[in-house]
């Protein structure tokens, strides 16, 4: 049968795909709540997934129907066990930052400087003063307060003053011409 315009196409084989695998580290330990809420703790913290499709654990081997939930599983293992690392540079004149036990202040060529509160799960550390390190567990949150660091000063695009990701490549535009 040909499919026309209005009617879909018509599998006659369904095919199963075989389960994704996947060993639990020894130093990580796994609750689960129903078949799709992972609840994982490991040496710097603990995370609680939501998960595509159904998983189920033997042991220490845990079984997913779906690839993006094992890949899931696995880069939370990581944070869990290494945790997650952002580094910002901060290039102009007069861009600097400071640690003091309670916060950080980023001055970005405002009036004002600028405080970051130190969170509970994550922390910044600088590198001289121009290099700031953002260090946590979750890669959500990280991400939330890198975007906040980025927004203070977003790179010119002209100058490429500003602050910067380290590892990204900025391209410049071409000025005026006379």
């Amino acid at each position: 049968m040909i499919p026309t315009r209005n009617q879909p196409k018509q599998f006659s084989v369904f095919f199963s795909m075989p389960p994704f695998v996947f060993t639990l580290p020894s130093d990580l330990s796994l609750h689960m709540f129903g078949s799709r809420h992972v609840f994982l703790t490991g040496p710097l913290g603990s995370l609680l997934l939501d998960c595509e499709g159904t998983i189920e654990l033997s042991g220490r081997k845990i079984l997913c129907d779906r690839a993006r939930s094992l890949r899931l599983l696995e880069t939370t293992c990581d944070h869990l066990r290494v945790g997650t690392r952002k580094v910002f540079e901060l290039v102009g004149t007069g861009f600097k930052a400071d640690q003091s036990p309670t916060a950080t202040r980023v001055k970005v060529g405002y009036s004002h400087d600028t405080l970051f509160p130190h969170g509970e799960d994550w922390m910044l550390h600088l590198d001289g003063p121009t290099t700031l390190f953002l260090y946590g567990i979750h890669p959500g949150i990280l991400g939330s307060i890198g975007a906040q660091l980025r927004d203070l000063r977003k790179p010119d695009p002209y100058k490429a003053k500003g602050v910067r990701i380290q590892g990204v490549s900025y391209s410049l535009r071409e000025g005026k011409k006379k």
